[in-house]
């Protein structure tokens, strides 16, 4: 069960090597279930509760062990070395897909070598520990293109020259832990109008609707923002006149910065020291968006990988 399957690891497949994921010396029932979290408590004096701060699913990434064996026949040395070195010679988190019905999910893993798998004819397969990164699996790569056009369908000019827009997390088998996307920010400050702002701003907001997403004054975006990114960048195009046309790369997972157009520029966020927020996230459902000056803007898109409770196999 679960296993008995080709695999992809590090963008090669065990199938020219005969090899499957099988049980040899056990015959697991019990699987972990994944997801697994350390909670991050305290107390206080004289008190009979604990406090929750929050989960940390880092402390609890997926490991299990896996048997990696040609059922039909005997491995040859030179072969077998090759398939070690293939196998627990990575020197990161390398992808894990499965030829049967978790083919569309992987695994961000490493194996850790165990013992040799033989019978009287020769050499059979591997042993080994799997290492996951987390403890979920992955999806493939989620997509989500915002248009000038709908950046700018809701805008208040008069009032902190913020738009909004939603930004619908809508996988209801996915995990609901926070989410940290990539930004493609495309830019075009050539029109009329636009040589004022040289800084992108894009928070989350805890608005419930589109309408509440606007801002009603200049501030108002620091009031209901539940986490933000900003940053500052200063275009200069071939005839010498700032505010040009820019594709702007922003992680706000490690809060780097890579300009296509100008390579060579540092690029740096803007913090608000005043008013301290997480760097820029999504939840699962739907999230009210605000984006300074959304005019300026040709389209933003956001890249994220939802992740799954799908545990051990």
């Amino acid at each position: 069960m679960f296993r008995e399957c080709y695999f992809e690891y590090a963008g090669i497949s065990s199938e020219p090597y005969n090899l499957i994921l099988c049980y040899v010396s056990n015959s697991n029932e019990d699987f972990d279930s994944g997801g697994k979290f350390e909670l991050k408590t305290d107390t206080l004096p004289r008190s009979h509760e604990t406090l929750l701060y929050g989960k940390d699913y880092s402390a609890e990434p997926l490991t299990f062990g896996v048997e990696i064996v040609n059922y039909d026949d005997y491995i040859p040395l030179e072969q077998m070395n090759e398939i070690k070195n293939w196998l627990f010679g990575q020197d990161g988190w390398k992808l894990l897909r499965l030829s049967d019905e978790r083919q569309n999910y992987f695994l961000k893993c490493i194996f850790e070598p165990g013992e040799d798998i033989v019978d009287g004819i020769g050499y059979r397969g591997v042993r080994c520990t799997l290492h996951n990164v987390s403890p979920f699996w992955y999806g493939d790569e989620k997509k989500i293109t915002f248009s000038n056009a709908d950046l700018i369908a809701h805008q208040n000019q008069s009032a902190g020259w913020w738009c909004a827009f939603e930004i619908n997390v809508n996988d209801e088998c996915a995990v609901d832990c926070d989410i940290l996307p990539t930004i493609i920010v495309s830019t075009d400050r050539t029109g009329a109008g636009f040589a004022n702002s040289t800084s992108f701003k894009l928070v989350n907001t805890d608005a419930n609707n589109i309408d509440n997403g606007v801002a009603t004054a200049n501030n108002q975006y620091v009031a209901n923002a539940t986490s933000w990114i900003s940053y500052s960048h200063t275009y200069m195009d071939s005839d010498g006149q700032e505010n040009a046309t820019d594709v702007v790369t922003v992680s706000s997972k490690y809060m780097t910065f890579s300009s296509q157009k100008y390579p060579n520029t540092d690029i740096y966020p803007i913090i608000d020291t005043s008013n301290p927020l997480p760097s820029f996230r999504l939840h699962k459902g739907i999230n009210i968006c605000r984006i300074y000056y959304g005019w300026e803007y040709d389209s933003i898109t956001i890249k994220y990988t939802p992740t799954y409770r799908l545990g051990a196999f």
